[in-house]
């Protein structure tokens, strides 16, 4: 009989969405949980929240040399433990939209497309999104050679199948998620932040860190676009989330940079971003661009800042007309 298992990468920053992705998969007929905390990165209070669950399982303790970079391939940590007949490879933030999964586990290797979904776009208990050609996969634990980020090595030829069923991708469930992963992940330069990244964003908005450009430009194209939308599956635990927020480091920046986020939002020229990402060569061949890659032309964008000190009030000639 096939059984569905998942294996993810996760740490503290994300312990506040832990219990909600646990619950969300163990309904969904998810056998099985495990969690391999990347190299470096805090886990403690993210391992309490995981032990009552008999089907979850925590890996802290493993070869590092044989997987050095967090990003890749440390979920094989986890692979030889796994007994499923089948792996999810999902993140923490990402939610399988399917009522059924028997269906799902009668192929050998399926991929998933992303829906987009930022915080903050709430709308009557629903949520908006755009899908994303990036995915993620289940695999057949006896072909699976390998569990890559976005694709598995696999024996004997196998090639994947795309699935009608879309994963709910939360890039960030809130701004202190988007806030705890920046200023506490160890998953190299494209989460992590140093102190000084967070001064200069509060300062100057076009600085702000990768992520924090990637949630101003997802929130973009969400709000000017024909948005998808579905129900949110997210509970966040509000208490665990304010406890990492105020205990991190970074957290005298916290109200600036939600403002300094907001500013380089609303100065992005989403035509503009449009017609210079259909532009790009690398969209053409790929039908996507790295984040890094989007957030270079996104910042190519940038309209000037309004200066309101100037914007009420009125010219002379007005104010003899008036009176």
């Amino acid at each position: 009989m096939n059984s569905l298992g998942i294996i993810t990468r996760a740490y503290d920053a994300e312990a506040p969405y832990i219990v909600s992705f646990i619950e969300y998969y163990l309904n969904l007929g998810v056998q099985e949980v495990h969690i391999v905390v990347p190299k470096g990165n805090k886990f403690g209070t993210l391992k309490g929240l995981c032990q009552p669950y008999n089907d979850v399982y925590v890996y802290t303790d493993y070869d590092v040399e044989k997987f050095n970079n967090p990003l890749v391939g440390v979920q094989n940590v986890a692979l030889p433990k796994i007994s499923s007949t089948h792996i999810l490879s999902v993140d923490i933030d990402e939610y399988l939209l399917s009522s059924d999964i028997e269906h799902l586990l009668a192929h050998d290797y399926v991929l998933f497309d992303w829906i987009i979904t930022p915080y903050g776009n709430e709308v009557s208990g629903k949520l908006a999104g755009f899908i994303d050609k990036q995915c993620k996969y289940l695999v057949k634990k006896s072909i699976c050679n390998f569990l890559g980020e976005h694709e598995s090595q696999v024996s004997n030829g196998v090639r994947p199948v795309r699935a009608q069923e879309k994963l709910n991708h939360y890039v960030y469930r809130s701004f202190s998620d988007l806030f705890l992963k920046c200023s506490m992940s160890k998953y190299g330069d494209y989460q992590s932040t140093l102190s000084e990244q967070f001064v200069q964003g509060v300062e100057d908005c076009t600085k702000l860190p990768l992520k924090f450009k990637m949630a101003a430009i997802y929130s973009r194209i969400v709000y000017g676009s024909n948005s998808v939308f579905h129900i949110n599956h997210v509970k966040i635990d509000k208490t665990v989330e304010e406890e990492l927020v105020q205990e991190n480091e970074h957290y005298r920046y916290f109200d600036e940079l939600k403002v300094a986020l907001e500013k380089y939002k609303s100065r992005i020229d989403l035509d503009k971003l449009v017609k210079l990402v259909e532009k790009h060569p690398n969209y053409k061949l790929y039908n996507r661009l790295p984040h890094s890659v989007l957030a270079e032309i996104s910042d190519k964008t940038m309209i000037s800042e309004l200066d309101t000190t100037k914007w009420f009030v009125p010219k002379k000639k007005f104010i003899r007309r008036l009176f």
